[in-house]
């Protein structure tokens, strides 16, 4: 029986996101797996998978055209099969709404004396209001003369196109006034990170705690052993899988938290802040307790590598994000929580501590800064404060990473 591929939820709080590439045509045969288009949200590019075996029966989109999230995209079935009635979702834009279908006899409906439409993707307006490109000026080389990427990227190189103004600067380009001061406007993906993580402190009582946990025997265990391709299992990958594990017993910190209710999540999706050149993207490791540590720590190798490149498989949400800035020797900071999360676990450097041991010797240990962000309207300190207990419990347990 045929049945659809859906948009994927390509990021919390993302209604839409826009069919950037379709990598299969009618006819084709996908296995399960298989990529079948790239589609494009405000932080990424995703990939869309096929989740079963069949023949692609119909695409209802095309390429540079925005989908709802969850809505179908496409028919798969088996060949030769009639892909049924299934209701194609209303073309969105959020630039121009769709206007109401004119009665029968009445005249359509002209643009307002002085007002230009213009017929441009959504992808095509992004780009143009990123770069400063003025579409009216444009000539559209797709479908029915409308303006796509393509024609913006073409305008961008020749120079020839740029609106008048002092927006008239690339993306990320820094802008001179009058005064000699630089004005650097916002890309797309900052203004987004921007909207989120002020709606992040204006909305949510955020709390933090404070552990060090000891690695000391982790990192001289982990000297002593690499991987198949000769890397070592980081310190972050030890931090993804204790969070993980202790997840599964404190469940109101695997949870999405909204205005007069939370959802406890049963499966634990650990989301890795990852930092681009233009921002910030959390990618997510799925069902992270029921991964081994060295699995984890190739997880997080695959999946940072697919962020920097800015192409991710579409997967569940994050349930629960930790995020490391260890490497910079930054030794303890205080992370904002990822709506509509109800925990962060920021990760320092590690620092060398002198520590009195049975008998009274003294030792040199190696211990981990640890700082959990909170959010008070989902759990309080003494809560928070054993979970935290638990991450730091299992980050110092043997059997959790000698035995992998």
């Amino acid at each position: 029986m045929a049945h659809p591929i859906n948009m994927p939820q390509v990021g919390q709080d993302i209604e839409t996101a826009v069919i950037t590439e379709w990598k299969v045509k009618v006819g084709d045969h996908v296995e399960k797996g298989d990529v079948v288009a790239l589609v494009e949200s405000d932080k990424a590019v995703f990939e869309v998978e096929a989740f079963e075996e069949g023949t692609i029966l119909q695409l209802l989109f095309e390429a540079d055209e925005e989908a709802c999230v969850l809505e179908p995209i496409a028919i798969v079935g088996k060949e030769g099969e009639d892909p049924g009635t299934v209701a194609v979702p209303g073309r969105v834009s959020r630039d121009e709404p769709a206007a109401p279908a004119a009665e029968a006899g009445e005249p359509p409906e002209e643009s307002p004396p002085g007002v230009i439409r213009i017929s441009a993707s959504p992808s095509a307006r992004r780009l143009a209001a990123e770069m400063a490109v003025n579409l009216e000026r444009l000539k559209g080389s797709g479908p029915q003369g409308r303006i796509i990427k393509e024609d913006v990227l073409k305008a961008v190189e020749t120079g020839s196109e740029k609106g008048p103004g002092p927006m008239s600067a690339g993306a990320g380009e820094s802008l001179k006034t009058e005064t000699g001061n630089r004005v650097i406007p916002f890309s797309r993906m900052r203004q987004s990170i921007a909207d989120r993580l002020t709606r992040s402190v204006h909305n949510i009582p955020h709390f933090y705690l404070a552990m060090k946990a000891d690695v000391t025997e982790f990192l001289a265990w982990r000297e002593q052993r690499l991987d198949d391709a000769g890397n070592r299992i980081s310190v972050n990958a030890l931090a993804v899988k204790a969070a993980a594990s202790s997840l599964l017993n404190f469940p109101r910190m695997n949870a999405h938290v909204a205005a007069d209710s939370m959802t406890l999540f049963r499966q634990v999706n650990i989301g890795i802040a990852v930092t681009l050149e233009e921002g910030l993207i959390v990618p997510v490791i799925p069902d992270a307790s029921s991964l081994n540590l060295e699995e984890i720590a190739a997880r997080i190798r695959e999946i940072s590598e697919s962020a920097r490149r800015s192409v991710m498989a579409a997967g569940p949400p994050g349930t629960f994000t930790v995020s490391n800035l260890g490497m910079l020797g930054v030794s303890e900071f205080f992370p904002i929580i990822n709506p509509p999360e109800a925990g962060i676990l920021g990760i320092g450097a590690v620092e060398k501590r002198l520590d009195l041991l049975p008998g009274g010797k003294v030792a040199a240990r190696d211990m981990l800064p640890l700082t959990l962000g909170c959010d008070h309207r989902a759990v309080d300190g003494f809560y928070a404060g054993q979970f935290l207990q638990s991450v730091r419990e299992e980050m110092e347990k043997i059997e959790l990473w000698q035995t992998l």
